[in-house]
């Protein structure tokens, strides 16, 4: 259950296994696929930042983590949001090693 007081946010959810990313809304179901006996998905799930600023409401930003880690949103360690000349600025400090996810609705720089 993603509900949190207060929260009305979007979510980033990544399947591990099927290497699949989907967005979700709180409390929105989400189907991920079938599985077989003694198959299983691990799912991990980021809150999607967007900007404050009213002329970008389509920018949103979901750091999920590490790819090869089970945990991948606990290798983020610390996550900085700030907002310059309308875009949204995004400082990470990730522990460990391997292929970084991201969500991002435009191509970052």
């Amino acid at each position: 259950n993603l509900s949190k007081e207060g929260n009305s946010g979007m979510y980033a959810l990544y399947a591990h296994n099927s290497k699949q990313t989907f967005t979700a809304k709180l409390n929105e179901c989400v189907y991920v696929g079938s599985l077989d006996r003694y198959q299983f998905e691990i799912v991990a799930v980021s809150k999607i930042h967007r900007p404050n600023d009213s002329f970008n409401l389509k920018l949103k930003f979901a750091a999920i983590g590490l790819e090869n880690m089970f945990n991948s949103g606990g290798t983020i360690e610390t996550e900085e949001f700030s907002e310059e000349n309308c875009s949204l600025c995004a400082k990470l400090w990730v522990k460990g090693s391997g292929n970084f996810l991201a969500l991002s609705s435009e191509k970052p720089f």
